[in-house]
């Protein structure tokens, strides 16, 4: 990614990862490394220990967390 990207995203990332602290551990990792760090869903399973499939499975898990948070909607 380039370091303008990164930048460009920096404000809406701090905007988001205090939301983050409210998800479970595996989760808040896999959405950080996803949306914080611009990595893809195999160098999450990589980083993490896990395949592809499975860090996918658990970003899409966390972001729908966050949006319930945001909507007031229970889990």
């Amino acid at each position: 990614m380039r370091a303008e990207a990164v930048e460009d995203a920096r404000p809406a990332w701090l905007a988001l990862a205090p939301l983050t602290d409210e998800l479970p551990q595996a989760q808040r990792a896999t959405v950080v490394l996803r949306f914080g760090y611009d990595l893809s869903n195999a160098q999450i399973g990589s980083a993490l220990g896990s395949s592809a499939d499975a860090a996918r499975q658990a970003v899409s898990t966390g972001v729908r967390r966050l949006r319930q948070q945001r909507s007031g909607q229970p889990e």
